[in-house]
């Protein structure tokens, strides 16, 4: 008999090989059965036998020797590994390669990759193909699933339906759509003339179908014909181009692989009074899917049937007017009668700013539009937290109690209080807030005033009930009955009562009073957090004695396991229930900022700052991360981002950016998918045919943009961090390498990469060091004083001009300042120059008045650097660099010295 075990936590990989060591001396012994064992690794490498030092360019994870063939392997969270232990006394040879082919194929049930309706890139056919693989799947593609004699289709009605109906009968398990688009019900004439034998084959399959948008149309023929379950989910091509969260991917292949039976949305929204559910559920069967093709179903063989069903509704591109008809056509077509409930997506693209020309509507006329769309947000957030209410509660409870419950939800969630009166019926006493009311309003004068005045206090008995949970700690945590309290409330979210819905609201509410606090409270906050939540030293040194009294080997696992969980802090505990919500990695991420801000003035925030440091590492690993273009086409709200985030080289317009923007200057950046509208780090591209030695040439918005295609150059000239509370994390040496990977993909043209760089701390280096060391003017065969030099550089400011004689000393020290100017490691004192260089760029020439701004005067006497990525060299440079602390530099830089 073989035990399959699957492990859902992060198993350490010395604990996993002693377990497995102790499981095969078992095996052996007869005494225990084989085992296949999936589990996950945190962040690690192995090495075989042929691995060697220079096979690593970044140790970023700890390394482990082990006895196998080849050199290194990573293993880390998001990819299974299976060990396997068996008993080789019972088996052959014969036995176990058919014992590991038939696993493989077990762990690899073949997908059948289709394109129904338009055509997609040929490009990302390979790149589908590899996600497949990679996700534990076989994949099967039709070699010409395009075809470009059809403009509208990927292929021909006639090759589409049969590749259809080769993926609806034959054994695969899961049929993957690469894209919508349209052309999906063509095919569905082809399904109704099949042989009997056919249908019966595809009524037996009953296979998962994965798509959405056009592809409703085979979802409901499926449905309504053969009772098949398919999944609206998302489609290959948005995968492979990053184009949806990471999470939501995650989720679809979790239900493809039964590790789960249903995905949770907690942000759907009533939007009917008066509705009441029965125990705060509704369970049934969910149909339906792109609006205009549930519309188009109607009046056909395989029309929708919703009865006794949840309704889904989603659209792309429809003007208001449409989906209001389209509405109404089902209506009347008694597509709405006996329907259980209606589920409203995403309506995208669905032109509201057009209202003005569909409805020749006047300025009025759209504000009087925006008002009752605020009203109905509005009535949908009150509804939203009386059915959070029904969910959570499970129980009847009494009408006050309800109310007072309602009222707490909707005052935490800033819903003004005429509202929570109009909808709950409480009698409430308002007061208002002091003429200057602290962080959080504070503040009591006795009259008393209209209850619309902002922002408003309740008082009393009432008051009480609805501030609960934090109580009357103060914005500035200013006594010991507030500190007391604060750690009472984080003391409930390392304990909470009612389980895990509990503990989230208490993270939340833990949350949100972290960011109502003043710069003062936010301190004692963090303090006390620090100081008052470490682990249990006591614990832990008893913990140490059992385990090294234990003489039983089979029980050294448990104490090893018992040791990791009582050696992390109840801190970390805390900090890691905020990442589980919504905004929770943003709010880590602020926190560290901030804590990174006090941390030499308040030692005590060390440790703190470093499990913060922690979370973020295993969070925003290089593998989490989607790489985006941004381009002039997207959302304003992200450009905005560009503009606001840009560090390097400011931007100073709209017109600005979209130079930028234009077709031969790109913008790459790095998300991750819990905080998705944000870039975490960003890098400006600009495609050339030489390397850029000015950067008001490059940013010149007159000079005409020229053909990307047949640029020779790469030159990379900003690249910005957005959070600071990032800052140690390293990303941008990650996002270089894959932009160049990129890059060398998609223009076969470019053959050079390289920077245009800033010197940020050369004049500063200049002020500082040029009159304390007397003898380097010597040194450098400069016969210019000190003196003499300084006021060169400060002249600058107001005239670029100098002569020849200046010029040539101020890029000689320059030279000096780059190649020989060592910080206390050794590395590079100018923190640019460190960057590149650790990522194996060598430093190719030195440019003169590259930068004329006051900021590139100001920094560095106006001069910038260019750094040369040579991708064969890229890691000898980094060797050199890193362990020989030997820059790698051109002739013509090196040569300057001895000018």
């Amino acid at each position: 008999m073989t035990e399959w075990l699957i492990s859902n936590q992060l198993i350490d990989y010395n604990c996993a090989v002693k377990s497995m060591e102790e499981k095969i001396q078992q095996i052996y012994n007869n005494s225990a059965d084989e085992l296949v064992w999936l589990l996950q690794h945190p962040p690690l490498y192995t090495a075989g036998i042929s691995a060697t030092d220079d096979d690593i360019v970044e140790k970023l994870f700890p390394i482990y020797k082990t006895g196998r063939g080849g050199k290194y392997t990573y293993h880390g969270p998001g990819q299974r590994v299976i060990y396997l232990m068996l008993n080789l006394k019972k088996r052959n040879k014969c036995d176990i390669k058919l014992y590991i082919r038939d696993l493989s194929i077990h762990a690899m049930d073949q997908v059948d990759i289709i394109a129904p309706s338009s055509k997609g890139k040929e490009s990302d056919l390979t790149t589908i193909k590899e996600y497949v693989e990679a996700s534990d799947f076989n994949p099967h593609i039709s070699e010409k699933i395009y075809s470009n004699d059809n403009p509208f289709y990927s292929n021909s009605d006639e090759f589409r339906a049969n590749d259809l109906v080769s993926a609806l009968t034959n054994d695969s398990k899961i049929i993957w759509c690469i894209r919508g688009g349209e052309g999906a019900s063509r095919l569905i004439p082809y399904l109704e003339k099949l042989p009997n034998d056919k249908k019966e084959r595809i009524a037996q399959n009953k296979k998962i179908l994965i798509g959405y948008s056009d592809i409703t149309a085979l979802h409901i023929y499926l449905q309504a014909k053969y009772d098949w379950q398919t999944l609206h989910g998302t489609m290959l091509e948005m995968i492979v181009n990053s184009s949806v969260s990471e999470s939501s991917v995650e989720k679809l292949k979790e239900l493809i692989l039964n590790k789960r039976d249903s995905i949770r949305f907690d942000n759907l929204k009533m939007i009917n009074n008066g509705i009441r559910l029965k125990d705060g559920k509704l369970e049934s069967k969910v149909i339906g899917g792109n609006m205009t093709l549930v519309e188009n179903s109607i009046g056909t063989t395989w029309q929708i049937n919703a009865k006794g069903k949840i309704l889904f509704l989603e659209d792309i591109r429809v003007y208001p007017y449409a989906i209001e008809r389209s509405l109404d056509h089902l209506k009347q077509a008694h597509i709405f009668d006996g329907v259980h409930a209606v589920i409203f997506g995403d309506f995208v693209n669905c032109y509201n700013d057009n209202l003005v020309e569909v409805f020749h509507w006047n300025e009025k006329d759209l504000v009087a539009y925006e008002e009752r769309i605020m009203d109905l947000r509005k009535e949908e957030a009150i509804l939203e937290y009386r059915l959070d209410l029904a969910t959570e509660k499970g129980k009847k409870i009494g009408k006050e109690e309800g109310e007072i419950e309602v009222a707490k939800a909707m005052l935490a969630n800033n819903v003004d209080v005429n509202t929570i009166v109009k909808f709950t019926g409480l009698s409430m006493t308002i007061r208002a807030a002091s003429p200057k009311p602290t962080a959080r309003g504070v503040g009591i004068v006795p009259e008393r005033i209209p209850l619309s005045c902002p922002p408003p206090l309740i008082n009393g008995e009432v008051a009480d009930a609805v501030r609960s949970w934090i109580g009357n700690i103060g914005p500035d945590l200013s006594n010991s009955r507030d500190i007391d309290s604060l750690v009472l409330k984080m003391n409930e979210c390392l304990n909470p009562k009612g389980g895990e819905v509990s503990a989230r609201k208490n993270a939340v509410s833990l949350g949100n009073l972290y960011l109502s606090l003043s710069e003062k409270g936010k301190i004692k906050f963090l303090q006390t957090l620090a100081e008052k939540f470490n682990p249990n030293k006591a614990e832990i040194d008893e913990k140490i004695k059992e385990y090294k009294k234990n003489q039983d080997p089979e029980l050294n696992y448990k104490f090893e396991q018992d040791l990791i969980k009582i050696l992390e802090s109840p801190r970390s505990k805390i900090l890691k229930q905020f990442i589980s919500l919504p905004e929770g990695l943003k709010f880590i991420v602020d926190m560290r900022s901030d804590v990174l801000k006090l941390k030499n003035q308040y030692r005590s925030l060390n440790p703190l700052e470093n499990e913060l440091k922690n979370i973020l590492y295993t969070w925003v690993d290089v593998d989490l991360l989607d790489l985006r273009q941004i381009t002039w086409d997207s959302p304003a709200s992200l450009l905005e981002k560009l503009i606001k985030y840009e560090a390097v080289h400011k931007i100073s317009s709209w017109d600005d950016l979209k130079n930028r923007l234009d077709s031969d200057r790109l913008c790459f950046a790095f998300f991750h998918y819990k905080i998705p509208n944000e870039p975490l780090i960003f890098v400006e591209v600009a495609l050339v045919n030489k390397i850029a030695d000015s950067i008001q040439h490059l940013l010149d918005e007159s000079v005409p943009s020229s053909d990307p295609s047949s640029a020779s150059t790469a030159i990379f000239y900003s690249i910005s961090n957005t959070q600071a509370g990032l800052s140690g994390i390293s990303l941008g040496n990650f996002l270089i390498k894959r932009v160049v990977e990129k890059l060398s993909q998609e223009f076969k043209s470019i053959k050079t990469y390289a920077t245009l760089s800033p010197i940020p701390g050369f004049t500063k280096w200049l002020k500082n060091n040029l009159n304390q060391d007397v003898t380097l003017l010597g040194k450098l065969n400069i016969k210019q004083s000190s003196a003499e030099i300084l006021e060169s550089a400060e002249q600058l400011k107001t005239n670029i001009e100098c002569e020849s004689a200046v010029k040539q000393c101020l890029l000689k020290l320059c030279v000096y300042y780059l190649l020989k100017v060592n910080n206390s490691n050794r590395n590079a004192y100018d923190p640019v120059a460190h960057f590149h260089l650790s990522n194996g760029a060598s430093i190719r020439q030195l440019n003169w008045m590259a930068d004329t701004s006051e900021k590139g005067i100001s920094q560095s006497a106006g001069m910038m650097v260019n750094y040369l990525y040579e991708l064969p060299k890229i890691d000898n440079n980094h060797e050199n660099y890193m362990v020989n602390k030997v820059i790698s530099c051109s002739k013509k830089v090196s040569s300057m010295l001895k000018e």
